[in-house]
């Protein structure tokens, strides 16, 4: 309609000047979109979300530390792993609780998370 509009008026690269506009604006749109989708297909998760999981991992009463977070995609689910410290001097059913606690904490506050595997490690240890 532009273009037409610029031949009319008397300027006669008004339609191939719209086109590639209009092909530039649709090459941009597919690319981002293009983007979201390829990492979905890996299974990849944006890294706000596994900072939020971390963050509500160390605000867990019991937890010292966050070793590592790896979240992945299963249709439109989160489901994840956690290593966490917690104090070397608790029982095996101590630490067990902790992690237990952790996990309900980091599922209630992280959208779409549905699981949530969290394994303890000593604080200070390897």
């Amino acid at each position: 309609m532009l273009g037409a509009l610029g031949v009319w008026v008397g300027w006669p690269a008004a339609d191939p000047v719209s086109g590639i506009v209009i092909a530039v604006a649709i090459l941009l749109v597919l690319s981002t979109a293009g983007r979201e989708v390829f990492r979905r297909l890996l299974d990849g998760v944006e890294p706000q979300l596994v900072e939020t999981v971390a963050d509500a991992l160390r605000t867990t009463p019991g937890v010292r530390g966050v070793r590592r977070v790896r979240m992945r995609w299963s249709g439109h689910q989160l489901r994840g792993e956690a290593d966490i410290e917690v104090d070397p001097a608790l029982t095996a059913l101590q630490a067990q609780g902790v992690a237990h606690a952790a996990e309900q904490h980091a599922v209630s506050h992280t959208r779409r998370l549905t699981e949530l595997t969290v394994h303890t490690s000593p604080a200070g240890g390897p």
